[in-house]
């Protein structure tokens, strides 16, 4: 019976041994591996890098971030703005706290996170539009505006050169420069010589007399045509000169067609005094 009771007593400090050692073998074990960070739903610190590879430019910024589900879903501006997932793809955050996307505007972002919530954080100059990196003259070079058509675009916009501008408002503005560009070489066609009225008469035998009234820097013009039929538009010619003298007329100022007459300057006057002349030169 004592040798039962002796067996019995060993057995069960085998297994209670066997277990301990096990536990303690898996503790250690557990110390050994270090266990992965995770970042739980919240707002964190990260430094943002932001690429535009439309312009070429980089800058890096403090901001706050947004993650969610182990995925980074927006980026918030200091000014109350924000860029959340309706503009990209959600990128899982790493281990180590980074992740990087692409913006659906082509705009290349990488972040990193560094910590808690930012107590304060940068103001962002050139990010997805939201706020100015440029000024207008940058703009004006990144396109490659003339001067003179610069200066010309700033004086009718009421603009200055140095006026700071977002991506987006610069994408405008040259868009703008292209219209104004081709608005301000019309307005000097027509300041060079638009014309106002064609008088046209024909004789029973077919021949054809023909006046315009040209309007040129602000002078009325009377011009007698000697060959070739003149129409209405744009057109140019020698002010200081009265004899005969070939001109070009363009109809169409979105057409390169061209018209040649010949005609001569008969006097300069106001526009009245020159239409009753005009009408009497054909009788």
């Amino acid at each position: 019976m004592k040798q039962l009771f002796l067996y019995l007593t060993l057995i069960i400090w085998f297994f209670t041994t066997g277990c301990n050692q096990n536990a303690s073998s898996s503790e250690s074990n557990d110390q050994k591996v270090p266990k992965e960070k995770s970042y739980d739903d919240g707002t964190y610190c990260a430094d943002v890098t932001y690429y535009n590879p439309n312009t070429q430019r980089q800058n890096e910024y403090t901001l706050n971030v947004e993650v969610e589900n182990g995925k980074l879903t927006k980026i918030l501006w200091s000014n109350g703005g924000w860029l959340d997932i309706s503009h990209f793809t959600p990128p899982f955050v790493s281990t180590s706290g980074d992740c990087s996307f692409t913006s659906d505007q082509g705009y290349q972002y990488t972040i990193s996170i560094n910590g808690s919530e930012c107590i304060t954080t940068d103001n962002p100059k050139a990010i997805e539009g939201r706020e100015g990196s440029l000024t207008r003259k940058q703009c004006a070079n990144l396109y490659g505006a003339s001067n003179s058509l610069f200066e010309a675009f700033l004086k009718d916009r009421k603009v200055l050169a140095d006026d700071i501008i977002n991506n987006e408002e610069c994408d405008l503005m040259h868009k703008s420069l292209i219209s104004f560009e081709r608005l301000h070489n019309l307005k000097e066609k027509i300041n060079k010589g638009y014309i106002q009225q064609v008088f046209t008469r024909t004789s029973g035998y077919g021949e054809v007399c023909q006046s315009i009234i040209v309007k040129r820097y602000g002078v009325f013009y009377l011009l007698e045509v000697g060959q070739g039929r003149a129409t209405m538009g744009l057109t140019s010619f020698n002010p200081n000169d009265e004899d005969w003298q070939e001109i070009m007329i363009q109809q169409n100022p979105d057409e390169n067609r061209l018209t040649l007459v010949v005609a001569r300057i008969l006097k300069t006057g106001n526009m009245l005094d020159l239409e009753e002349m005009a009408k009497s030169i054909c009788q």
